[in-house]
């Protein structure tokens, strides 16, 4: 019986898993400051820039990963 191993740190995926999981976890840094800044800043105006920052970031993300290769 042969035993099915994968290498460290690629959680299954042929190449590059790390890196991937890497580039998630950057793209969401971003966006996770901006959420915690809206909630200390004292301007409604300042809040809501950071906000539309917010979403605008999450949708060119979400363009990147659905993107055909």
């Amino acid at each position: 019986m042969r035993s099915v191993g994968f290498k460290a740190g690629t959680f299954g995926e042929p190449e590059g898993g790390m890196q991937k999981l890497l580039s998630g976890t950057m793209t969401l840094l971003p966006g996770t400051l901006l959420l915690f800044a809206t909630q200390h800043v004292r301007s409604a105006w300042v809040a809501g820039a950071l906000a539309a920052a917010l979403v605008i970031v999450g949708l060119i993300e979400l363009s990147r990963r659905f993107r055909p290769d």
